[in-house]
């Protein structure tokens, strides 16, 4: 009879691993996409690697022209667009998106970005990384620049 119960408790060990692993390949059936899925998306290296720092930023009350002067310094990233984030007078903040090019080391001037409410009081700037086969991720936005003429 002893002999018996210990096969017994042999089994039962075998059954619960078995049962176990069954567990862990569920399990893992599910979470591998989203792992997958979230692996192609950008990583924080390449926003690191985005340098974009404004340069000036005026705003013309006339016309209602603001016009942004922005460095993009060294960097490898993949820009594929630039959103400017301006902050009005009354505390809102106004995106407004450009997807010209901007080459690595350059200066360039983006104007008339779109008529704002307000003259703007500051602008931050966020480059969005170009990821093949999906929309442009966004970074964060840079440091906060004031504005003239506002």
């Amino acid at each position: 009879m002893q002999n018996k119960r210990g096969i017994s408790e042999v089994v039962t060990t075998i059954l619960i691993l078995l049962l176990v692993l069954a567990a862990i390949v569920i399990i893992w059936t599910f979470v591998r996409p989203a792992i997958e899925k979230g692996a192609k998306g950008i990583s924080a290296s390449e926003c690191l690697t985005l340098n974009l720092e404004p340069v000036s930023c005026a705003y013309v009350k006339a016309t209602n022209v603001s016009t942004v002067q922005v460095r993009r310094n060294a960097g490898q990233a993949n820009l594929a667009e630039i959103s400017f984030v301006f902050k009005l007078a009354n505390g809102d903040e106004v995106v407004r998106d450009s997807n010209a090019t901007h080459n690595e080391l350059e200066t360039k001037t983006y104007s008339n970005l779109a008529a704002l409410p307000s003259g703007p009081l500051s602008v931050k700037i966020a480059g969005k990384i170009g990821v093949e086969g999906s929309a442009p991720q966004a970074c964060a936005a840079g440091k906060e620049f004031v504005c003239t003429g506002a």
